[in-house]
């Protein structure tokens, strides 16, 4: 049974600031693991970068639009008071969401008993139109409507597990509506805080990110 493991070599340029957390390091960190694995039918693939047009299944063309265009030539852009873009976000964004289109075409297609996709920035976060939560676009939401839309699933499941308040979008497409749920853990604890850096207060109802 072979997983597919997807991954675009644009997503280490995607540079969120200085001291932020999510860092190129995560990703590497992620590969590193995972082709340390034995015993274990990996199949590792770089994927191709999507179509920004491509992304408007899931959300608003004018989102899209301006995200992009925050993306500065040099420097950083805010997209949100924890989302920052670099000059290396554009090529980063679609490369994650071309992996997150090729994972649900292989899983359909039979290609590969399942996938995963190794990338950055993050994409569960985002909605239909407004970059956040370190997310430029919603890669799980892009996935749930390709398998809707392109392989005609009747029902998909969106499982978000964080360690922190997620975002769960409701997506609306030609085959109908996609929305996906998401687990937290009830109670933050020390490790929590640990894992995510700079978050909220336990017991509070939102984890930002602030320097």
């Amino acid at each position: 049974m072979t997983t597919l493991i997807l991954t675009h070599s644009a997503c280490f340029g995607h540079d969120p600031g200085p001291g932020h957390p999510e860092v190129p390091a995560r990703l590497r960190a992620v590969l590193g693991a995972i082709q340390g694995l034995d015993g274990m039918d990996l199949a590792f693939a770089e994927t191709e970068a999507a179509e920004a047009g491509a992304l408007a299944c899931a959300h608003e063309t004018a989102m899209i639009d301006r995200v992009l265009a925050a993306i500065p030539a040099a420097g950083y852009g805010a997209l949100h008071h924890d989302t920052l873009v670099s000059p290396g976000s554009r090529a980063a964004a679609l490369g994650a969401a071309g992996a997150a289109f090729a994972a649900v075409d292989a899983v359909a297609t039979g290609a590969a008993a399942n996938a995963f996709c190794a990338v950055r920035p993050p994409g569960h976060h985002a909605t239909r139109d407004r970059a956040m939560g370190f997310c430029l676009f919603n890669n799980a939401a892009l996935a749930a409507v390709r398998a809707r839309e392109e392989h005609h699933a009747d029902r998909v499941a969106v499982v978000d597990f964080d360690v922190h308040t997620a975002t769960a979008p409701r997506i609306s497409c030609a085959a109908g509506t996609v929305s996906s749920t998401a687990h937290r853990t009830n109670t933050r604890t020390i490790r929590e805080r640990a894992a995510i850096p700079r978050t909220a207060r336990a017991g509070s109802s939102t984890c930002r990110w602030r320097r």
